[in-house]
C-alpha cells in the first residue's frame, strides 16, 4: 500500500487565502496552488510571485508544465495575463486571470461556486510547511495570515 505524503495531499481553501499573495509586497514564489473548475473538473497548478520594479509591484504567474517543473506564464496586470506585451488567450491564462480578478474584487461567493482552490500543506504566501490543523485549513501560516489581514 502506497503512503500519501503531506506534499501529495491537496487541501481545499477559500479564495480569501490567496488575497495576501496579491497584496503583500514580497520577493518570493508562493507554494503550488491548484485551481480546479467545479464544472469541468479541469485543473491547473500555479505558483505566484511578486516583484518590484521602478516602484511598482508586479504579480507573476508560473504554471506547472511537468511534475514540479514550472515555467513563467506571464504577468497579471489590468485583469489579464500579459507576456511580451500581449494578452495571453490560452485556457489556463484565462482561468487564472478570472480567479485573480475575483480575488481582487473580493467576489468570494462567485469564486467559491466556480472553482476549488487547493494547496499541498505549505503556506500559500511564503511556501513554508504548515504544521497545525488551523493553518492547513486556512492555507496560511499565522504570520502570513496576520500580514494579509485574515
Amino acid at each position: 500500500m502506497t503512503q500519501i505524503t503531506m506534499e501529495q495531499q491537496r487541501h481545499e481553501v477559500t479564495g480569501r487565502a490567496l488575497l495576501p499573495i496579491l497584496k503583500v509586497e514580497k520577493e518570493k514564489r508562493s507554494a503550488p496552488i491548484v485551481i480546479q473548475s467545479r464544472k469541468t473538473e479541469k485543473d491547473y497548478t500555479f505558483k505566484i510571485s511578486r516583484s518590484e520594479w521602478q516602484e511598482n509591484w508586479y504579480t507573476h504567474i508560473w504554471i506547472e508544465q511537468t511534475y514540479n517543473h514550472y515555467t513563467h506564464m506571464g504577468t497579471f496586470r489590468e485583469g489579464v495575463i500579459i507576456k511580451n506585451h500581449e494578452v495571453l488567450k490560452t485556457k489556463c491564462a484565462i482561468a487564472i486571470a478570472w480567479v485573480l480578478r475575483q480575488i481582487m474584487y473580493e467576489k468570494w461567493e462567485r469564486l467559491e461556486k466556480s472553482v476549488l482552490i487547493m494547496h499541498s500543506g505549505r503556506c500559500l504566501a511564503c511556501g513554508k510547511r504548515l504544521t497545525d490543523a488551523e493553518s492547513i485549513k486556512r492555507g496560511l501560516g499565522p504570520v502570513c495570515a496576520q500580514q494579509g489581514g485574515l
